[in-house]
Formats: structure tokens, C-alpha cells, sequence
């Protein structure tokens, strides 16, 4: 059985003339009649009673017709989805934010991509370190990762944004009220920083800041997740230098402010596997383009 047997019969199931039916369909009479009968003999039923003044559906024709007609609904409703997905209207698309865009920059995209692409389906994994969205990327656990730069060209890249490094430190701190902080001023705190390991473009950021201000820092703890290090900072552990995005998480005990001193800048990108062709990634660098224009 074929799709156009299907088709063939709806319309003469709804015409009961087969020349009308055949005028429909475009085809010669004794074509519909051969496909019919074709029909008929795969499902090894009569359909239409045939006399010379009328046809009728039979019985089992008529129980035909009704599923004659889910069926041809559902491969349309499959050709739309297909099609869909291959514009990128719909799918699955899954997206990892580092620490410091867990915050700020995935409430903004989901909300942008349940707007503007509502057929598609969103997994959102914050709080992931550089170098495990580069694993999945690899992996394609992830579609698209917004991370540190610099990566290799293995993945496209656009940025995002450009955010600045700041010092985040205990409110009790006696300069937590001053409303920027040249980081010379901290040569003998301990800091908590990220893992080299972990976020390897964040780390070499800080090194530099550290450097330019003269200093070499008393590294109290390294972490993986910025909401470890806004808790630690919090408990008076220390002072941590992190992107100003940071800033949008808010926990008691903990304060950032600028730097006057030096002033570094990090940018945030978006990157995609160039191998990765799934429709649903261009659609939504397109939508990056109108929430990020550059």
C-alpha cells in the first residue's frame, strides 16, 4: 500500500464517480480504476460496491476512509515537522553558560529563544567551566557554549559581550564601601580564584591583573563554580577577582566593586562545533545577532 493509494481513494470515497474523481486526481479513469483495485487486492477487501448506475462504499470502505484520513493527516503533519526542523523552527537545542553567565545571560536567552522559536525545545546547563563545555562541545553534549575565549578552530565563535574584571570581597571588608578598588591595594589578602584547570582563559586573565598590579597573590583556595567562590568570599575566606557579570548574584556578605586599577577586559563568546550542522543552531545565532548586535 502507498500514499497515493490512500489519496486516490479519499477522492473517490468522496466523489463516488469515478470519472469525477479521476477529473480531481488528474489521471485517466481506467488509472484510478487500476489503482483502486491495486488497493483492494493488497487488503484482500471490496471497497465500493460498482454498479452501472452508482458506487458505495462497502463496509470496510467506509471504516477505510476514516483511517484513510488520519493517516494522510499525520504524514502531512510529518512533512510539516520535518520541515520545521530542517529551518530550525523546531528540535532540541542544548546550551551551556559558564559560571558568570549562569546568572545574567540564560534567563535573557531562554526568554529570547521561547519568544522567537517556540517550536524548539531548550536544555540549559549552567554553571559549566570552560573546559568541560569544550568537552561537550567535543562531545556534542552541548550545541553551543558560552564560555571564555581563547578556543581553537575547531568551533565558530561570535562574541557575546565584553565584561570587565572586578574584585569581589567581604562587606566587612574596610574598603567594601569605596566605589572602585585599585587592586594594588590588595597585595596582602588571600584570594580565592578559579582552577587553572577549570577555566584555563579566566585564570591566565587574573594572573595578568595580578601581575599588572605588582603583585603575586596568597591563593587561598581555587574552585570550579562561581556560586562557590561568592559563598567562600562571603564567609570572609578571602577576596576573589571575576568577571563584573558577577555582580547579579546576590549573597549577604559579599559586595563587588570595579577596579580602577588595572582595567582588564574579558570577552564572553558563543561557540558551536564547526562539524555541528543542526538547522536549530543558525536560527538561534540569528536571534543572537538581534539580543547582542555587534
Amino acid at each position: 500500500m502507498e500514499i497515493r493509494h490512500l489519496r486516490y481513494f479519499l477522492v473517490l470515497a468522496e466523489e463516488l464517480h469515478f470519472n469525477r474523481a479521476a477529473e480531481r486526481l488528474h489521471i485517466a479513469q481506467p488509472a484510478l480504476s487500476q489503482q483502486v483495485r491495486q488497493l483492494e487486492k493488497e487488503l484482500d477487501v471490496e471497497l465500493f460496491i460498482r454498479t452501472t448506475r452508482k458506487v458505495e462504499l462497502t463496509l470496510a470502505g467506509a471504516s477505510l476512509k476514516k483511517h484513510a484520513l488520519e493517516i494522510l493527516s499525520n504524514v502531512e503533519s510529518v512533512k510539516d515537522l520535518v520541515a520545521r526542523v530542517a529551518t530550525g523552527e523546531t528540535g532540541r537545542l542544548t546550551l551551556g553558560f559558564t559560571g558568570s553567565a549562569t546568572y545574567d545571560l540564560l534567563p535573557r536567552i531562554a526568554r529570547a529563544v521561547t519568544e522567537k522559536m517556540s517550536g524548539v525545545s531548550l536544555v540549559l546547563r549552567g554553571e559549566m567551566a570552560t573546559a568541560s563545555q569544550i568537552e561537550a562541545l567535543r562531545s556534542n553534549a552541548i550545541d553551543i557554549g558560552f564560555l571564555r575565549p581563547p578556543i581553537s578552530g575547531e568551533f565558530h565563535q561570535r562574541v557575546v559581550r565584553t565584561d570587565y574584571l572586578s574584585l569581589l570581597m567581604p562587606a566587612s571588608h574596610p574598603l567594601a564601601g569605596e566605589e572602585s578598588i585599585d587592586l594594588a591595594q590588595m597585595a596582602d589578602e588571600s584570594f580565592i580564584q578559579y582552577s587553572a584547570s577549570a577555566d584555563p582563559a579566566t585564570f591566565t586573565i587574573v594572573s595578568s591583573a595580578y601581575q599588572q598590579a605588582g603583585f603575586e597573590a596568597i591563593v587561598h583556595q581555587e574552585v570550579d563554580a562561581t556560586s562557590v567562590m561568592v559563598s567562600l568570599v562571603a564567609a570572609g575566606l578571602g577576596m576573589a577577582l571575576v568577571p563584573n557579570s558577577v555582580s547579579h548574584v546576590r549573597v549577604d556578605g559579599a559586595v563587588i566593586r570595579p577596579l580602577s586599577s588595572p582595567i582588564i577586559p574579558m570577552n564572553l563568546v558563543a561557540a558551536w562545533k564547526v562539524e555541528n550542522d543542526l538547522p536549530a543552531i543558525s536560527r538561534f545565532i540569528q536571534i543572537l545577532d538581534l539580543e547582542f548586535p555587534r
